[in-house]
């Protein structure tokens, strides 16, 4: 098979990728996600709550490592379990199930080609 024919199936594989149904939907709610203040402002409070634990330990300050670890955790807690997360973690979870299958498929037929 030349180079060029290789390329020419690459770049259809690519566009059936993209086309999939699963995919699709992944780059729509990816966008939400992306675009989402309430998951924005979690994640921004979650990494300063995370510095806040780490500094308190370092000075050993066990009661605010506590409160700390404690606003982090209800915060987490909340980014877990809202609808748009959830879904994109689903989707994610369906789309890496599909790109593993592909890859297990292409290197079922690339070591049946060097077997022959």
């Amino acid at each position: 098979m030349k180079e060029m024919e290789i390329r020419e199936k690459v770049l259809k594989l690519g566009e059936a990728i993209n086309n999939h149904p699963a995919i699709i939907k992944y780059h729509k709610l990816q966008k939400q996600v992306n675009n989402s203040e309430f998951i924005k402002s979690h994640e921004e409070k979650m990494a300063i709550l995370q510095k806040e634990m780490v500094q308190a330990k370092e000075y050993n300050k066990e009661k605010a490592y506590k409160k700390y670890h404690k606003e982090y955790e209800e915060c987490k807690n909340k980014l877990d379990n809202y609808p748009l997360v959830i879904e994109y973690r689903e989707v994610m979870l369906e789309v890496n199930d599909i790109l593993q299958l592909i890859t297990a498929e292409i290197t079922e037929k690339i070591n049946k080609i060097k077997e022959n």
